[in-house]
């Protein structure tokens, strides 16, 4: 059967209920992960839905003021405060709990498209608005421009920058861009959510946001990577510090079906279920078993083993990465 694994940043709480070394392995989490699970990172732990139960695998209380969590189909949860849909009546909760609106009747979040990053939380109406609360605001709503009806497929949050992809394959981006991590091919700020252009007409199908860099993946199964490479966390040679347009990675060979980012780390899976994740190490999040507190993998998967096989799936945590596993 699956079990669910996590390596890197894990509360002592947590090591020492499973009897585990925090650094240098990775830990058995759930034994018998079960079709329809959902794994929600914090900062310290996660949270797990298996069989219609919530687990908490780190408290909250552990987890970080600021932190938000996204705890299953209808909720989001920052710390007690929590932004919800209850299907007929909809309404959302401001991340201070100061003011309460209602939304149109009807939907769930299983029929929207949900993010949750530190500090701030986005959605997409029926309307295709996208809408962001971040804690002592009022809610920004965001528009993409589109000549035809858009239905938003993925949102991905980093620091201060987001990332929305249409069912189109076209990838928005808005949002800080001091490491380029908005993959415009420049390093100014993007108030409106703006095509990457850059992508030169790609039909991307999956996107991943970490603080400053971004990940995409091509219907072909093809990454591109653009943002921030400072601890290798674009699997790029470390000459190369930036990149202010979308790079494709590895060999033309290589199919990855799913990736996802840390705060300065990214992992990528394959389609034969090999595993490779790069950049920041320093808790064990890309390679528990490496005393180095970077790890690149310089545009190739050949160099280094990967951190496990026989993987269906994988999400990384700020400083962690927990993975599916046979």
């Amino acid at each position: 059967g699956m079990k669910l694994l996590g390596c890197g940043y894990i509360s002592s709480t947590v090591v020492t209920a499973l009897g585990g070394v925090a650094k240098n392995e990775a830990l058995e989490l759930v034994p018998d992960l079960e079709c329809g699970y959902a794994i929600f990172p914090v900062w310290g732990g996660v949270y797990v839905k298996n069989k219609s139960v919530m687990l908490s695998l780190g408290s909250a209380t552990s987890a970080r003021s600021s932190e938000i969590v996204r705890t299953g189909d209808s909720t989001i949860v920052y710390n007690d405060t929590t932004v919800s849909w209850d299907g007929s009546a909809s309404s959302h909760t401001t991340l201070d709990g100061s003011a309460t609106t209602s939304a149109e009747e009807g939907g769930s979040f299983a029929q929207r498209c949900v993010a949750a990053a530190s500090r701030r939380a986005m959605w997409v109406g029926s309307g295709g608005e996208i809408t962001e609360i971040e804690p002592h605001k009022p809610p920004v709503e965001y528009k993409l421009d589109y000549p035809l009806p858009l239905k938003v497929t993925a949102l991905a949050l980093g620091a201060q920058f987001t990332l929305a992809l249409g069912h189109c394959g076209i990838i928005w981006s808005w949002g800080i861009n001091n490491h380029g991590q908005l993959g415009q091919g420049h390093i100014e700020t993007v108030k409106e959510p703006t095509p990457v252009d850059c992508l030169g007409g790609l039909q991307i199908r999956d996107i991943a946001a970490g603080y400053w860099h971004s990940l995409a993946v091509t219907e072909f199964d093809v990454v591109y990577a653009w943002g921030w490479n400072n601890k290798g966390q674009l699997a790029l040679p470390a000459a190369r510090s930036m990149e202010s347009e979308p790079v494709a990675l590895f060999d033309e060979d290589t199919e990855i079906t799913k990736v996802s980012c840390g705060r300065s780390h990214s992992a990528f899976l394959e389609s034969g279920g090999k595993l490779h994740v790069t950049g920041y190490n320093k808790y064990g999040q890309c390679d528990p078993g490496n005393d180095c507190e970077e790890l690149s993998l310089n545009n190739t998967l050949s160099d280094r083993a990967p951190l496990a096989t026989e993987v269906s799936d994988v999400v990384c945590g700020p400083w962690s990465t927990f993975y599916v596993a046979e």
